[in-house]
């Protein structure tokens, strides 16, 4: 940890202090203590290269009079931006010999969450504040196109709750996630438009966020409610074309055909995704949905609402949904209270289920079509059901 030298003034360290590996270089560090400090051997030893950048105030508990967030750009080694506790935020384009101070009209005096220079655009760059410390719940977010001369407001959309994180995707340049006090949103046209991320995850505060760049996963850091991790390829298929038809589904991974489906409770693929489909599909607008499939002769199969959460009809929201569609295509009939009358005669008989014409029957092995309708649209995409090996 930097230490201050002697005859300087001590140095000031936020609870949680933030430092950078260099994505230029393994070895190069970046310490942010109330001065920006790096290393060029792995931390071993520490240069001062920046002033002090708070407001040096006398500190309280809140501000400290600390730097809050670091980030260096992914496509220029030096290209540096500061974000501080006291509300200051600053860039040094030569490796800290000189820094400029930029976006001195944002929120003046509120915390800077995060600061995070885009991966894709050499001037671009994303800032958030938080005034969750004076009782102010507003989100705060900027994206800046030309390293932080002039700023656009992209929080419209998202929920009156502090933003602690913003992260860029690694792959695609248009998209973009905050963390906030109420869970993860996601934009898929550079702050533009914001849609929540949820599937399962509580509406818990997210301190941290990362996109794994070799998996393509979505790490999530909660305050109380452990880590999460959700795939976003589904994500970056979401192109301008898709977002501009009404329904769109996305290509849909095939099954194998298992006997053991219909004596599954409620004979409907009640362990895991045993006899049905995951569908992914996108809407322009929110309505209701309905799923038809067609077989290899162009018949309608079945039709039914497409089901979300605990087998109710999803409601089909406007932008990413995530349904299943069950293969199951007759109920089956009710055994007898007396049971049934079964005397076997052959070895066949012997070997053959005694209620399987009772049971519920799905869809063999083949391909198929699903159709999916909303508000007078239509989408499809055909999906296998594969013969067991």
């Amino acid at each position: 940890m930097p230490r201050p030298q002697f005859g300087e003034s001590r140095l000031r360290y936020n609870w949680v202090t933030p430092f950078l590996l260099s994505p230029h270089h393994p070895d190069v560090l970046y310490y942010g203590a109330n001065r920006v400090y790096r290393s060029f051997n792995q931390g071993r030893s520490y240069l001062a290269i920046s002033p002090d950048l708070t407001k040096n105030l006398p500190q309280g508990d809140v501000p400290y009079g600390t730097i809050k967030s670091l980030s260096e750009s992914p496509l220029a080694f030096g290209v540096l931006y500061v974000g501080t506790d006291d509300g200051r935020v600053w860039r040094s384009s030569d490796s800290g010999a000189n820094w400029i101070e930029i976006g001195q009209s944002l929120a003046p005096g509120k915390w800077v969450s995060r600061i995070a220079a885009s991966a894709h655009r050499r001037d671009c760059v994303y800032l958030a504040k938080s005034g969750y410390r004076e009782d102010d719940f507003a989100p705060y977010l900027w994206r800046s196109d030309d390293g932080g001369t002039t700023w656009r407001d992209i929080s419209a959309g998202l929920p009156a709750e502090p933003i602690n994180v913003v992260a860029e995707d690694p792959v695609s340049p248009d998209i973009v996630f905050v963390g906030t006090d109420m869970g993860v949103f996601v934009s898929l046209d550079r702050g533009a438009t914001w849609e929540a991320l949820e599937g399962g995850l509580p509406h818990t505060p997210v301190h941290d966020l990362v996109v794994h760049p070799r998996e393509g996963d979505l790490v999530l850091g909660t305050h109380g409610r452990s880590v999460w991790v959700a795939s976003v390829s589904v994500l970056r298929s979401v192109t301008p074309e898709v977002r501009r038809v009404p329904v769109h589904i996305f290509p849909i991974a095939s099954v194998v055909y298992d006997r053991m489906w219909a004596y599954r409770t409620g004979g409907r693929g009640a362990r895991g995704s045993g006899g049905s489909i995951a569908v992914t599909y996108w809407l322009r607008s929110a309505g209701s949905v309905t799923a038809t499939i067609m077989d290899s002769q162009g018949r309608a199969v079945k039709s039914e609402p497409i089901t979300g959460e605990g087998g109710r009809p999803d409601p089909g929201e406007h932008g990413l949904n995530f349904g299943r569609v069950s293969l199951q295509i007759s109920e089956g009939r009710p055994i007898p209270p007396g049971g049934i009358d079964w005397k076997p005669t052959t070895l066949q008989d012997i070997l053959k289920d005694p209620y399987e014409d009772y049971r519920p029957k799905y869809l063999g092995p083949g391909t198929y079509r699903l159709v999916l309708e909303s508000g007078g649209s239509r989408a499809e995409a055909t999906f296998e059901v594969r013969a067991p090996n």
